[in-house]
């Protein structure tokens, strides 16, 4: 019996060794991967810092890419509701805007707005809140945009990050 009993031991403390190199491994990689990640944050930091608004605005829209020939603008209203809306030449114009009569997608009037540098100048600058369409017509998407903002963010964005390193989802 004591033979089989340290023989189980043996393997048992095999096993432990491997999987703790394995651990060691992973451990390595995320390091890596955290500190890619942070000088690549502090670099993005130093960036804005320096760009001339034309540059964060090219910036803006290498990551940010959607429909160009329409945006979604905010709104609220004297009660204090808010929302988003396409934005419309066309919107409450007298004998061409039916609102709210017709809804905006089966309007025969509208005339939606580009997205353009200087609509995303004004987001930048905080003039107007705009909201993009980032499923192409042919429905591709380029971007994925989340937001962490409970209490618990740093879990969060670490489960995240492991979630894309899994499915070979690229990160900034």
């Amino acid at each position: 019996m004591k033979t089989n009993d340290s023989a189980n031991t043996s393997q048992e403390i095999d096993a432990i060794n491997r999987r703790l190199q394995g651990l060691e491994d992973e451990k390595s990689k995320l390091l890596s991967r955290k500190k890619e990640l942070e000088s690549a944050a502090g670099s993005l930091i130093a960036i804005s810092s320096t760009l001339a608004a034309k540059e964060k605005v090219a910036l803006f829209q290498r990551y940010f890419v959607g429909r160009h020939d329409i945006h979604a603008f905010r709104w609220e209203n004297a009660s204090g509701k808010s929302g988003y809306a396409v934005a419309c030449h066309n919107e409450w114009q007298p004998g061409i805007c039916n609102k709210p009569k017709i809804k905006c997608s089966d309007c025969t009037n509208k005339a939606y707005k580009s997205l353009d540098s200087k609509i995303i100048y004004d987001h930048l600058s905080g003039v107007q809140t705009v909201g993009l369409y980032p499923l192409m017509h042919d429905d591709a998407c380029h971007l994925l945009a989340v937001d962490f903002d409970k209490s618990d963010w740093q879990h969060a964005t670490q489960a995240f990050s492991n979630v894309c390193g899994e499915l070979d989802i690229p990160l900034p």
